[in-house]
């Protein structure tokens, strides 16, 4: 029936058919996610270009100045040089819907990708992800690129996950690959849970590692060249005189006078310490040392142990 004017009312019903009128403007939005519907912006890649997804400007320019400088108003395609196309999605899911598929394989490329787009968002997720799932394993690889990009709380997180658990990550193949700086900062940590001994035969594989890196044979005065300063960080004097003689003294990494007034004065430590002694830092470690099966961070031996209980 119509109203006075002769125009019709408007119906009191609702076309519960239209997808739009599900779900609230993230959910809609959301559902804009890698659709063509509405698309007006293809996002391609120059290392490959059989892949395009497909995009929408205003939802770009709105969360990314990064996008918001790229874009104008008659471009239709956007190419991408530094950022994979899996990893763009990732970016573009964040974009979409605040709800990235962030993951151990994804997280570091997506962190720069973030960066690079001023997508703080994602960049906090990313942190935020790193963090929580530092392991024995990644640890390394996570403090590196905390001190790379100044991102101290996860230096700091991840310093403390490597003092807490030094008996462990010593030993696993990220630590080889410190550089001498990062090296130093960690033998310099007095809540380092490692007995001392352990530390220096960790200090001696890195060693090793170096001169095996650069060509040079492992002997002691070698190994002592790469090690520099951080080798007065080993806390030789709160060895015990057993491991002092059966695991110090063979690797040659101390000279003869070194080892005969450090055995001196472990033999008596309320004595004034030589001068060759001096220069080694004596204050006990006060980490707890915490230990699991050091064969479980090598994956060919768990292998072998699977192989053997079938």
């Amino acid at each position: 029936m119509g109203n006075s004017n002769g125009s019709e009312l408007p119906s009191t019903s609702c076309d519960c058919t239209d997808e739009r009128t599900h779900g609230n403007a993230a959910q809609c939005l959301s559902r804009l996610y890698l659709s063509e519907h509405l698309s007006d912006i293809n996002i391609v890649f120059s290392k490959d270009r059989s892949v395009r997804l497909p995009a929408h400007k205003f939802v770009l320019r709105m969360r990314s100045k990064k996008f918001r400088d790229l874009l104008s108003t008659g471009q239709n395609t956007i190419d991408i040089i530094s950022v994979e196309p899996e990893i763009m999605k990732v970016l573009l899911r964040f974009i979409y819907s605040d709800d990235p598929e962030i993951n151990s394989s994804n997280v570091l490329p997506c962190w720069h990708a973030a960066k690079l787009f001023a997508l703080c968002g994602l960049v906090q997720k990313c942190n935020n992800f790193l963090e929580n799932t530092i392991d024995v394993i990644n640890v390394w690889q996570h403090n590196s690129h905390a001190i790379s990009y100044g991102i101290k709380p996860l230096e700091e997180k991840c310093l403390s996950f490597i003092l807490e658990n030094a008996a462990n990550v010593l030993f696993t193949p990220g630590f080889l690959e410190l550089s001498l700086a990062s090296l130093l900062n960690i033998l310099m940590q007095d809540e380092l849970a490692a007995d001392e001994v352990e530390v220096f035969k960790a200090a001696m594989k890195w060693a090793e590692h170096q001169c095996e890196t650069k060509k040079r044979s492992k002997t002691g005065r070698n190994m002592r060249d790469q090690l520099k300063e951080a080798m007065f960080e080993i806390r030789f004097a709160t060895i015990p005189i057993p491991e002092i003689i059966g695991v110090v003294t063979p690797s040659g990494i101390l000279t003869k006078d070194e080892r005969l007034m450090l055995l001196e004065y472990i033999a008596k430590p309320d004595t004034e310490p030589p001068p060759e002694i001096k220069k080694f830092c004596k204050r006990k470690r006060t980490g707890v040392p915490i230990t699991t099966d050091r064969r479980r961070h090598d994956s060919s031996e768990i292998e072998d142990e699977e192989i053997e209980n079938e």
